[in-house]
Protein backbone atom coordinates (compact mmCIF):
# COMPACT_ATOMS: atom_id res chain seq x y z
CA UNK A 1 0.00 0.00 0.00
CA UNK A 2 1.41 3.37 -0.99
CA UNK A 3 1.43 5.91 1.84
CA UNK A 4 1.06 9.67 1.31
CA UNK A 5 4.00 10.34 3.66
CA UNK A 6 7.50 8.94 4.07
CA UNK A 7 7.40 5.90 6.39
CA UNK A 8 10.22 7.33 8.50
CA UNK A 9 7.65 9.54 10.24
CA UNK A 10 5.50 6.55 11.23
CA UNK A 11 6.52 4.61 14.32
CA UNK A 12 6.42 0.81 13.99
CA UNK A 13 4.97 -1.14 11.03
CA UNK A 14 1.25 -1.77 10.93
CA UNK A 15 -1.62 -2.52 8.60
CA UNK A 16 -3.43 0.63 7.48
CA UNK A 17 -7.06 0.84 6.50
CA UNK A 18 -8.14 3.56 4.07
CA UNK A 19 -11.66 4.91 4.74
CA UNK A 20 -14.17 7.23 3.16
CA UNK A 21 -14.67 8.82 6.59
CA UNK A 22 -11.29 8.88 8.36
CA UNK A 23 -11.10 10.11 11.95
CA UNK A 24 -8.53 11.76 14.18
CA UNK A 25 -7.59 10.71 17.71
CA UNK A 26 -5.62 13.29 19.71
CA UNK A 27 -3.81 11.87 22.74
CA UNK A 28 -2.89 14.06 25.71
CA UNK A 29 -1.41 13.58 29.17
CA UNK A 30 1.80 13.61 31.17
CA UNK A 31 4.72 11.41 30.18
CA UNK A 32 4.18 7.96 31.67
CA UNK A 33 0.39 8.34 31.80
CA UNK A 34 -0.08 5.57 29.22
CA UNK A 35 -0.46 7.54 25.97
CA UNK A 36 1.92 5.44 23.91
CA UNK A 37 0.51 2.15 25.18
CA UNK A 38 -3.02 3.31 24.35
CA UNK A 39 -1.84 4.66 20.98
CA UNK A 40 -0.23 1.32 20.09
CA UNK A 41 -3.42 -0.52 20.97
CA UNK A 42 -5.61 1.91 18.99
CA UNK A 43 -3.29 1.74 15.99
CA UNK A 44 -3.66 -2.01 15.62
CA UNK A 45 -7.28 -2.18 16.78
CA UNK A 46 -8.43 0.49 14.32
CA UNK A 47 -5.75 0.06 11.62
CA UNK A 48 -4.89 3.73 11.93
CA UNK A 49 -1.71 5.67 11.19
CA UNK A 50 0.36 6.34 14.30
CA UNK A 51 2.22 9.67 14.47
CA UNK A 52 4.47 9.83 17.52
CA UNK A 53 5.81 13.26 18.48
CA UNK A 54 9.03 11.75 19.88
CA UNK A 55 9.76 10.05 16.56
CA UNK A 56 8.81 13.08 14.43
CA UNK A 57 10.95 15.37 16.61
CA UNK A 58 14.00 13.14 16.26
CA UNK A 59 13.50 12.70 12.51
CA UNK A 60 13.44 16.48 12.10
CA UNK A 61 16.89 16.64 13.69
CA UNK A 62 18.35 13.71 11.76
CA UNK A 63 18.15 11.19 14.61
CA UNK A 64 16.82 7.66 14.64
CA UNK A 65 14.00 7.07 17.16
CA UNK A 66 16.28 5.18 19.57
CA UNK A 67 19.13 7.72 19.49
CA UNK A 68 19.79 9.98 22.47
CA UNK A 69 19.62 13.68 21.64
CA UNK A 70 21.93 14.52 24.57
CA UNK A 71 24.58 12.06 23.40
CA UNK A 72 24.27 13.58 19.93
CA UNK A 73 24.80 17.09 21.33
CA UNK A 74 21.41 18.34 20.12
CA UNK A 75 18.77 20.39 21.93
CA UNK A 76 15.52 19.08 20.47
CA UNK A 77 13.27 20.16 23.34
CA UNK A 78 13.47 23.94 23.07
CA UNK A 79 10.41 26.11 22.42
CA UNK A 80 11.47 26.43 18.79
CA UNK A 81 11.90 22.66 18.42
CA UNK A 82 8.49 22.12 20.02
CA UNK A 83 6.83 24.48 17.55
CA UNK A 84 8.62 22.87 14.62
CA UNK A 85 7.60 19.38 15.77
CA UNK A 86 3.92 20.23 16.10
CA UNK A 87 3.91 22.02 12.75
CA UNK A 88 5.29 18.88 11.14
CA UNK A 89 2.78 16.69 13.02
CA UNK A 90 -0.06 18.86 11.74
CA UNK A 91 1.23 18.72 8.14
CA UNK A 92 1.61 14.93 8.25
CA UNK A 93 -1.83 14.54 9.81
CA UNK A 94 -3.41 16.60 7.04
CA UNK A 95 -1.76 14.49 4.33
CA UNK A 96 -2.92 11.24 5.90
CA UNK A 97 -6.49 12.38 6.58
CA UNK A 98 -6.85 13.81 3.06
CA UNK A 99 -5.70 10.44 1.71
CA UNK A 100 -8.39 8.62 3.70
CA UNK A 101 -6.30 7.27 6.58
CA UNK A 102 -7.43 7.55 10.23
CA UNK A 103 -4.73 9.02 12.46
CA UNK A 104 -3.68 8.62 16.11
CA UNK A 105 -1.42 11.46 17.33
CA UNK A 106 0.75 10.25 20.20
CA UNK A 107 1.96 13.39 21.95
CA UNK A 108 1.61 15.03 25.35
CA UNK A 109 -0.38 17.94 23.85
CA UNK A 110 -0.42 19.57 27.29
CA UNK A 111 -1.07 23.09 26.06
CA UNK A 112 -4.41 24.11 24.64
CA UNK A 113 -2.63 25.67 21.64
CA UNK A 114 -1.06 22.31 20.76
CA UNK A 115 -4.42 20.55 20.75
CA UNK A 116 -6.12 23.41 18.93
CA UNK A 117 -3.88 22.96 15.88
CA UNK A 118 -5.29 19.47 15.35
CA UNK A 119 -8.85 20.42 16.25
CA UNK A 120 -8.82 23.28 13.74
CA UNK A 121 -7.49 20.93 11.07
CA UNK A 122 -10.13 18.27 11.79
CA UNK A 123 -12.93 20.83 11.60
CA UNK A 124 -11.57 22.30 8.37
CA UNK A 125 -11.55 18.81 6.83
CA UNK A 126 -14.95 17.95 8.33
CA UNK A 127 -13.31 14.99 10.08
CA UNK A 128 -14.55 13.37 13.28
CA UNK A 129 -12.09 13.70 16.16
CA UNK A 130 -11.74 12.85 19.83
CA UNK A 131 -9.28 13.82 22.56
CA UNK A 132 -8.17 10.97 24.84
CA UNK A 133 -6.77 12.33 28.10
CA UNK A 134 -4.65 9.61 29.74
CA UNK A 135 -4.14 9.65 33.50
CA UNK A 136 -2.58 7.37 36.11
CA UNK A 137 -1.41 7.46 39.72
CA UNK A 138 1.90 9.24 40.26
CA UNK A 139 3.61 6.11 41.58
CA UNK A 140 2.49 4.26 38.43
CA UNK A 141 3.83 7.05 36.22
CA UNK A 142 7.20 7.09 37.96
CA UNK A 143 7.57 3.32 37.65
CA UNK A 144 6.66 3.43 33.96
CA UNK A 145 9.16 6.21 33.25
CA UNK A 146 11.94 4.34 35.04
CA UNK A 147 11.19 1.11 33.18
CA UNK A 148 10.85 2.84 29.82
CA UNK A 149 14.28 4.43 30.02
CA UNK A 150 15.75 0.94 30.33
CA UNK A 151 14.38 -0.03 26.92
CA UNK A 152 17.05 0.54 24.21
CA UNK A 153 14.63 1.20 21.33
CA UNK A 154 12.34 3.60 23.20
CA UNK A 155 12.12 7.01 21.44
CA UNK A 156 10.98 8.94 24.51
CA UNK A 157 13.63 10.56 26.70
CA UNK A 158 11.22 11.74 29.41
CA UNK A 159 12.38 11.37 33.00
CA UNK A 160 10.55 11.90 36.30
CA UNK A 161 12.06 15.40 36.39
CA UNK A 162 10.59 16.13 32.94
CA UNK A 163 7.20 14.82 34.05
CA UNK A 164 7.25 17.10 37.11
CA UNK A 165 8.00 20.07 34.85
CA UNK A 166 5.15 19.07 32.53
CA UNK A 167 2.70 19.60 35.39
CA UNK A 168 3.44 23.33 35.14
CA UNK A 169 2.69 23.33 31.41
CA UNK A 170 -0.51 21.29 31.63
CA UNK A 171 -3.61 23.20 30.57
CA UNK A 172 -6.77 21.27 31.36
CA UNK A 173 -9.25 20.87 28.47
CA UNK A 174 -11.43 23.96 28.13
CA UNK A 175 -15.20 24.08 27.64
CA UNK A 176 -15.14 23.83 23.79
CA UNK A 177 -12.95 20.71 24.03
CA UNK A 178 -15.06 18.82 26.59
CA UNK A 179 -17.73 17.49 24.15
CA UNK A 180 -14.90 15.66 22.34
CA UNK A 181 -13.02 14.55 25.48
CA UNK A 182 -12.54 11.04 26.88
CA UNK A 183 -10.75 10.76 30.22
CA UNK A 184 -8.98 7.42 30.51
CA UNK A 185 -7.46 6.08 33.72
CA UNK A 186 -4.82 3.62 32.53
CA UNK A 187 -4.46 2.17 36.03
CA UNK A 188 -7.66 0.21 35.37
CA UNK A 189 -6.88 -3.38 34.28
CA UNK A 190 -9.57 -3.30 31.59
CA UNK A 191 -8.98 0.18 30.21
CA UNK A 192 -9.33 -1.24 26.69
CA UNK A 193 -12.94 -2.25 27.32
CA UNK A 194 -13.77 1.08 28.93
CA UNK A 195 -12.26 2.95 25.99
CA UNK A 196 -14.13 0.85 23.44
CA UNK A 197 -17.42 1.63 25.19
CA UNK A 198 -16.77 5.35 24.84
CA UNK A 199 -15.48 5.24 21.27
CA UNK A 200 -18.21 3.02 19.82
CA UNK A 201 -21.03 5.65 20.00
CA UNK A 202 -18.73 7.99 18.06
CA UNK A 203 -18.42 5.47 15.23
CA UNK A 204 -14.70 5.07 15.81
CA UNK A 205 -14.56 1.54 17.23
Amino acid sequence: MSLPVDKKWLYQPFSLSRRTNPFLIIMMGLSGSGKSTVSRWLTFELQAAWLCSDVVRKCLYGLNPEQSSAESGLDIYSAGAHKRTFSQLTALTEKLLCSGYPVVIDSAALRSLDRQQFITLAKALNTSFVIIYCMAREDTIKTRLHNRLQQPEEPSEATVKVMEQQKEWLEEPCAPEKPFLIRLNTDFPNWQGRLKEQLTPLGIC
